[in-house]
Order: structure tokens, then C-alpha cells, then sequence
């Protein structure tokens, strides 16, 4: 099959925006930024511009598999100081490749070639539609442990971190520890476009369960702790009034159920923490009690991949899969539980989540399905899971916007390391680093 060096000439341009709203006329800028293709005003480049999917021509009774380029629109048009700008109504929620090519070029066929001939390329555009047009796709990692409770590294060193490898939003979720993330976000005000959610992870007393409580206002560990009277006439109150299934352990079942209320009311998202972690001889929680809280709306997403073994990782995917099929669905996360930053060892930036959010709602984002679970481990291919569209959309995303992305983020996170270690005088600088990633961000969004 086409291999995937196929999509590097990408790289060697700018195209701006390179997201559009579907079915609307847009008018994009495509530039070299590599001295193999440089446009040249004085001559004449023949543009197809070609949907991955579909255009709506479906009655040609000679359309062939290889031939569909041929009744795609094509254009002859010249570049003006060193720019080609198109105009074009890109139809529908897809991806559109654009050949371009100098006129009466007669190089080798582009669509055969692992490299380009120096007098033809292609790029691409995606056009979204009004749903999903405006959202920004926000790198993030909603279940971190640092030196507040059992983690290796200070909350301020792991945000650093995270930066450094192209995160945009990230969760201190320290064990019974409640994180608002206000000192973290005053200490790095120098930073623009990068969340910092408040979080925790939620358990009881003995440690079985496993919630983390995203977005919220308050500590819910402290609840349990300081507030027993309460919490026991509330588990009675939620014993007479709501009917417990037979399969499960009935004290267990009611205080997650409590857990889940005293999380929606402090406005926090609760996420089911990777159901199928494996101790030793079983899994933390039973398959079950798992259903029980799925099937019983006890929690509002999904951890599908959640710092776990790649065989509990797999189980949950094919769980998620079995709920969709049974027709719960669930927006569904994934995170590195991590508890320190080493390669190769835990799961930072291995897995992660992609939020498509407008206007930084992440929480709002992840409620309405629009996240997407990212499984990226190193050395092999990058997979997502979730809702089909926007797993269409992330690879797009995967090869023309996160590698840019992510150049400009090592910047800003390699100086908020040195912040970080005592440097104020690189403050500045980190400013400068994130007003670049905005930039990028504008251009390419067409915000």
C-alpha cells in the first residue's frame, strides 16, 4: 500500500488556512517553506483539487478507481509573490488533496512515487463542518500523579514537561489530593493557549476505587474524610431510593454512586479510571461493577486507555466497542497515569487525549463526544480511538498540524524547564515561544 513517506512532501509547505468550513467558497495561501519547490510567478501550475471521499459525482459510467482525479475540477493559475492562493467551495465534512503541477510537466507519474518530482507536489485541506468547524484539537492528559501524593515530580517540573512534548491542556490528579490549578496557572502566566484543569483522583479508604474527578470546585476526598455524617445518611438515603443490582457489592456500588453525585456537584466531569487495570491475580475493578457503572450512567467518560498493560488497554478498547454495540456510548479519554516522566517506562505521551474544544471548554468538549482517545507508543504507528469522524479528522491533523505544532511547543517547554529550575530571565522568552503557537494556530484555524 502507498507508504506513509507519501504525505512528507506536506511538510515543505504552508497552507493557510488549512481548515475550512465545508460548503462555504475559502480562499487558501499555499507557499513552499523548502527550496526543492519554490513557485515562480511567471509560470503556469495546472491545480486538481481532489476530495478523499467524496464530491457527488456518482452517474459517469467510465469512473474508475484511479482515474477520479480526471473529473475533479482543475485550474490554471499563477502565483503571486511566490503564493498560490485558490479559491474554491470545499462540499462536505472531509479531506481534500491538491495536486499541483507546472504546466506541460512531464515527470513521473505523482502517483506512484514514494518523493516528488521538483516541478510537482500535493498538499491538503480539510473542510469541516459547522459542528466541528472552530474547534481547536487541544493535546492533553487528564490523570497525572506528581510529588503531591505518590509521583516523582513536582506539579510545576510535569507541566513544564508536558509542554515541552505538545501538550495544550493537562490535569494534576494526585490521589485524594484536590488540584484547581490556580497556583500551577499563576506561576506559568507567561504561557497562552495551554490549560491547566483542576483534578483528582477520587477513592475510598481502601484504595478500589478509582475516579477522577475533572473540571470540579471542590475536593471530594475531602468530603469523604471530614464529612462522615453526611456521606453515611446520603449512602442510606441512596440505598431506599435507588434499586442496586444483584451481581455487584451493594456498599461498594453506593458509595461510587455517591462519589459520581458529590462530582456533579461541583461541576466536575467523572471518568471511569482504566476499569480493566490488572493487579497481579485480577482486576481492580470487576467486569460488573464496571457495567453496573456504565449501563447506570455513574459516570460521564470513559478511560480507555489508562497508563495500563497494552492487553488492558486492548480490553478496554473492545469493551468500549461492546458498550457501543449494546448502545451506550460514552465520550471516551485517554491518559498516562503517569507517576513520573521516563521513556519506556510509564505511559507519558503515549497516551493521551485529543479534546476538539471551542473557546477552551475542554470539560464541555469531552461531555458532548468531542474526544477522541490517542494510543501513540514510540517507534509505532499513532491509533485513535473514538467517534469515526473525528478519528478522520486527528489523522489529517496527525500529519499536518501536530508535528508544527509540536516543534513550536518544545520551544516554550524547554524554556519553561529552565523557569522552572530557578531562570526568571527566560520569562520573556516563553512568552514570545507561545505567541508563535498561537500564531500558528490562527493561521492555520483561520481564527
Amino acid at each position: 500500500m502507498y507508504p506513509e513517506t507519501l504525505y512528507a512532501n506536506e511538510r515543505k509547505f504552508c497552507v493557510y488556512p488549512a481548515v475550512v468550513k465545508a460548503d462555504e467558497e475559502s480562499t487558501i495561501s499555499i507557499y513552499s517553506i523548502n527550496s526543492d519547490f519554490e513557485f515562480c510567478d511567471d509560470d503556469v501550475y495546472e491545480v486538481h483539487i481532489v476530495p478523499k471521499d467524496n464530491n457527488g459525482v456518482t452517474s459517469n459510467p467510465d469512473f474508475a478507481q484511479f482515474d477520479y482525479e480526471e473529473i475533479c475540477p482543475v485550474y490554471m493559475m499563477k502565483s503571486e509573490g511566490g503564493v498560490l492562493k485558490i479559491k474554491y467551495c470545499f462540499k462536505g465534512q472531509q479531506e481534500w488533496i491538491i495536486h499541483i503541477a507546472k504546466k506541460d510537466d512531464c515527470g513521473a507519474d505523482w502517483y506512484w512515487t514514494d518523493s516528488f518530482p521538483k516541478t510537482r507536489t500535493r498538499v491538503s485541506v480539510y473542510s469541516l463542518s459547522s459542528n466541528l468547524y472552530g474547534t481547536i484539537p487541544l493535546k492533553s492528559d487528564f490523570h497525572i500523579h506528581t510529588t503531591l501524593s505518590d509521583g516523582h515530580e513536582t506539579p510545576e517540573f510535569n507541566v513544564a514537561q508536558y509542554r515541552k512534548e505538545g501538550f495544550d491542556a493537562v490535569s494534576i490528579t494526585d490521589h485524594k489530593v484536590f488540584n484547581d490549578g490556580k497556583k500551577l496557572g499563576e506561576y506559568f502566566d507567561c504561557t497562552k493557549g495551554f490549560y491547566i484543569v483542576p483534578g483528582e483522583e477520587v477513592h475510598d479508604n481502601g484504595g478500589k476505587i478509582h475516579m477522577v474527578s475533572l473540571g470540579g470546585s471542590f475536593c471530594i476526598s475531602d468530603v469523604l474524610k471530614n464529612n462522615q455524617e453526611y456521606v453515611k445518611g446520603e449512602l442510606e438515603r441512596l440505598e431506599k431510593e435507588k434499586p442496586i443490582p444483584d451481581n455487584v457489592n451493594r456498599d461498594e456500588y453506593l458509595l461510587r454512586e455517591f462519589i459520581y453525585n458529590e462530582i456533579k456537584k461541583s461541576g466536575g466531569l467523572a471518568i471511569h479510571a482504566h476499569p480493566l487495570w490488572q493487579l497481579p491475580q485480577r482486576f481492580n475493578t470487576e467486569l460488573d461493577m464496571s457495567m453496573a457503572i456504565f449501563e447506570n450512567r455513574m459516570c460521564d467518560a470513559f478511560e480507555i486507555l489508562g497508563g495500563c498493560t497494552q492487553e488492558s488497554n486492548n480490553l478496554c478498547v473492545n469493551l468500549y466497542n461492546m458498550l457501543c454495540a449494546r448502545g451506550i456510548k460514552y465520550p471516551v479519554v485517554a491518559s498516562s497515569d503517569s507517576h513520573y516522566i521516563k521513556d519506556g517506562v510509564t505511559a507519558f505521551n503515549e497516551q493521551y487525549t485529543i479534546c476538539f474544544a471551542k473557546e477552551g471548554d475542554i470539560i464541555g468538549a469531552i461531555y458532548n463526544g468531542m474526544s477522541i482517545a490517542a494510543e501513540a507508543y514510540k517507534g509505532e504507528f499513532v491509533r485513535f480511538y473514538g467517534d469515526f469522524e473525528l478519528v478522520k479528522y486527528a489523522h489529517f491533523l496527525r500529519r499536518n498540524y501536530f508535528p508544527r505544532h509540536n516543534e513550536l511547543c518544545s520551544v516554550s517547554g524547554e524554556l519553561m524547564i529552565k523557569y522552572v529550575n530557578g531562570d526568571e530571565s527566560v520569562k520573556d522568552e516563553i512568552i514570545k515561544a507561545e505567541e508563535k503557537i498561537l500564531q500558528f494556530k490562527k493561521e492555520f484555524f483561520a481564527l
